[in-house]
């Protein structure tokens, strides 16, 4: 009689893969080609399931379709909601690929989770949470992975951008346009202060690497902060080029410039390493830093199918960006 090894060797695969497939595992993540090749296979060689004890309850057990929890933070406190609704909607569609079911969650520190009486296999939580809501996610299960931000490395399973590597693609574009006078514009409000201080190290770090000074310009987040700070920056300094990092209102800073008669890119180039709706802030294109938002997802639901397999040790996913070039920096060539 045919063994799950006839099987694997005949389709090319390992004898565990052959196994979850013929048991019709869910979580199993392969393509729809490799689980008809190893079914093809069994066919083939005339391969028959052993009967197995307590049928109804494996067979149930079998059928048994996840069930993840989407929680998001409260959007509205911060300038980043864009980039937020878009890691969600890329999360859905992982979970669609997958055959999973997937239910919203809501937190804030006033109220408990609500929306869902279902049990929960996995989390994915997306943005930035205190402890008192990570306790409330918890309740549900602790397969919990989060999107964007993660809260403590020792602990959880996290999936993020690189941002350091954001800074360097950006500052490389720039400088290979012939820009040295480079101002880095930083948003630092509560949500986003780790961020803000891990992007200015990166910033000041590359250009000191390339044996320049960078400046720093820096707001809490209102677009009224937004043009104190540019108009500040430029009655201090003369930059070619702004480098807007993660959290940072693009638009106020076109309209800023706009209104002080700075035109992008004949007067300053501009990179933005922060999401906007469309990226064409009154009609001007930004040359920006692409966050990877379906591969982040992608890489979520790969930890959770770890967690589902046994895996217990916290792993963190640092998803490389891509720049797109859209016109907004002027080569210089001195």
């Amino acid at each position: 009689m045919a063994t799950l090894k006839d099987i694997a060797a005949l389709a090319g695969v390992s004898p565990s893969t052959v196994s979850r497939v013929l048991q019709e595992d869910a979580t199993l993540s392969v393509t729809h080609q490799t689980r008809e090749k190893i079914r093809q296979a069994a066919r083939q060689l005339g391969y028959v399931k052993p009967q197995r004890k307590n049928a109804e309850k494996n067979t149930k057990k079998e059928n048994r379709k996840y069930c993840v929890g989407i929680a998001q933070m409260d959007i509205e406190e911060t300038s980043e909601e864009w980039y937020y609704m878009i890691l969600k909607n890329a999360v859905e569609q992982a979970c669609f690929a997958r055959n999973l079911e997937t239910v919203p969650l809501f937190f804030s520190e006033s109220y408990t989770g609500k929306g869902t009486d279902r049990e929960l296999q996995g989390i994915i939580a997306i943005g930035v949470f205190s402890e008192h809501v990570i306790r409330q996610m918890e309740a549900y299960t602790p397969n919990i992975v989060f999107l964007g931000n993660g809260p403590d490395d020792s602990k959880y399973y996290s999936v993020v951008p690189h941002h350091t590597l954001s800074i360097e693609l950006a500052l490389t574009h720039l400088f290979a346009q012939g820009h040295r006078q480079i101002a880095f514009v930083g948003s630092k409000n509560k949500k986003e202060a780790a961020l803000f201080e891990m992007q200015i190290f990166a910033f000041l770090h590359a250009m000191s690497c390339r044996g320049e000074v960078g400046s720093i310009v820096e707001y809490g987040g209102t677009p009224e902060e937004v043009r104190s700070s540019l108009k500040d920056m430029c009655d201090r300094l003369s930059p070619t080029a702004l480098l807007l990092g993660a959290g940072v209102s693009a638009g106020a800073v076109v309209y800023t410039l706009r209104e002080m008669g700075i035109s992008i890119p004949e007067d300053m180039s501009v990179v933005t390493c922060s999401i906007t709706r469309q990226q064409d802030c009154y009609g001007i294109p930004l040359t920006a830093v692409q966050i990877m938002r379906q591969e982040m997802a992608e890489a979520a639901l790969y930890w959770l199918e770890q967690m589902w397999a046994g895996d217990a040790y916290p792993k963190k996913a640092l998803v490389p960006s891509q720049l797109e070039e859209r016109g907004s920096v002027r080569p210089l060539f001195t």
